[in-house]
C-alpha cells in the first residue's frame, strides 16, 4: 500500500480514476476529490472509476466531505471496482448520501469485480449521455 491515502488519474476528455487506501479521513479524501473537482469543472459529465479494494473504512467526516464535493461535480457515472461486501456497503452509503443532494438524474453507479467490466459499463454510460443527455 502506498504512503498516500488515495490516487487520482485524469483520462481526458471526461474520465478519471481514483483509488483509496485504508481508513479514509476528511483531509485525505478532500485532497483526492479536489483534484477530481478541478478536472471536471468544465465537463458536461464525468465517468469515474473508483477502486475500493484497499479501503478499510471512512470516518463520518470523510463521508460528509465526499458527498459535498461530489455534489459540486457535473453528472457522474461511478464504476466501483473490487471490494468486499463491507467495502461496497460503505461506498453505497456515501453514494446514497450524494444522491440525496444531487438527485437520481445526476448520477448512476454500479459495482464490478474488475476494471475491465467497469470500463465497458462506463463506455455504455458515455454513449447514453451523448445520445440522451442523461445516464441510464
Amino acid at each position: 500500500m502506498p504512503n498516500k491515502p488515495g490516487e487520482f488519474r485524469a483520462h481526458p476528455p471526461n474520465r478519471a480514476w481514483i483509488k483509496v487506501y485504508g481508513k479514509i479521513q476528511e483531509d485525505e479524501i478532500s485532497a483526492v476529490l479536489e483534484e477530481v473537482l478541478a478536472f471536471s469543472e468544465k465537463l458536461t459529465y464525468l465517468l469515474l472509476e473508483i477502486d475500493i479494494s484497499d479501503m478499510s473504512g471512512a470516518t463520518p467526516e470523510a463521508r460528509r466531505v465526499s458527498a459535498k464535493l461530489f455534489n459540486q461535480m457535473p453528472p457522474i457515472a461511478y464504476a466501483l471496482v473490487g471490494g468486499t461486501f463491507t467495502q461496497r456497503a460503505l461506498a453505497k452509503l456515501v453514494l446514497k448520501a450524494v444522491e440525496l443532494l444531487r438527485g437520481k438524474e445526476r448520477q448512476v453507479f454500479s459495482f464490478f469485480p474488475t476494471s475491465e467490466g467497469a470500463i465497458k459499463w462506463l463506455d455504455m454510460q458515455s454513449r447514453e449521455f451523448e445520445t440522451n443527455s442523461k445516464f441510464k
